[in-house]
């Protein structure tokens, strides 16, 4: 829903500002979750600087998005984004020695196939 409204938002607002105004709210609301669900033990300070990696690779997603929405509009941008499954296994063999196998590559092409298909244009 809110990939679909931001083109809508975008029409008043600049597509940086919505992209941060979308991290920063949703930030709150987690936190603000999870210190009321888990109160001391929110942070895992166990994982070292994954989580903040995580984060920023978040951040840096988000902004990208609302770009490529605002340059090709919401189903082109949903193509982009919904990459990941091609280089989110390559990014795991290379920083976390994961191994890469066939079911992977082939489970990443039935995706952006999938993808493909919902969001192309008639």
């Amino acid at each position: 829903f809110t990939n679909t409204y931001a083109k809508v938002l975008m029409k008043q607002h600049d597509n940086s500002f919505l992209a941060d105004v979308r991290l920063i709210s949703g930030g709150l609301l987690f936190l603000v979750l999870g210190l009321v669900l888990n109160g001391t033990h929110l942070l895992v300070t166990t994982a070292g600087l994954w989580p903040l990696l995580a984060g920023f690779s978040f951040f840096v997603t988000i902004k990208m998005f609302y770009v490529a929405v605002h340059y090709l509009g919401p189903n082109e941008a949903v193509i982009l984004t919904n990459n990941h499954p091609i280089l989110t296994p390559i990014a795991g063999v290379f920083l976390l020695s994961e191994p890469y196998s066939l079911a992977k590559f082939v489970g990443s092409i039935i995706v952006i196939i999938s993808v493909y298909f919902i969001t192309r244009k008639n």
